[in-house]
């Protein structure tokens, strides 16, 4: 529950003196990616498989690394082609565009793991 808190009151503040983005990157990172990767992790860690940090790491990497190089991409060919698209807006839409597929990924494993998709 501590951790809830002082997440809300994080991102509360920076909501306040920050830009939408990085309020947004933070959230990102501390209530979904965060909560949702100590989830799998567990998971496989207790697990058949017994993986191990380093190897659930190296094995998350190379997709992380794709998904990153197509948005830096797509970003800069958007800033350079003149698409008439404010810098924020094209950083909501390369982060939708990465969404749905993960959804859809995630919803998959959560069922494997056997509990509800969250």
């Amino acid at each position: 529950m501590g951790y809830e808190v002082l997440s809300l009151i994080v991102i509360i503040a920076l909501a306040v003196k920050s830009t939408a983005v990085i309020t947004f990157i933070v959230y990102f990172g501390l209530w979904h990616s965060l909560v949702s990767l100590t989830l799998e992790y567990q998971h496989l860690k207790h697990g058949l498989a017994r993986i191990k940090l380093s190897s659930f790491i190296n094995s998350l990497f190379p997709h992380s690394a794709v998904a990153i190089l197509f948005m830096v991409s797509l970003y800069w060919y958007s800033l350079n082609s003149n698409w008439g698209i404010s810098p924020y807006m094209m950083f909501i839409v390369l982060i939708s565009i990465i969404t749905v597929p993960h959804l859809f990924v995630m919803s998959r494993l959560y069922n494997l793991f056997g509990q509800r998709f969250v």
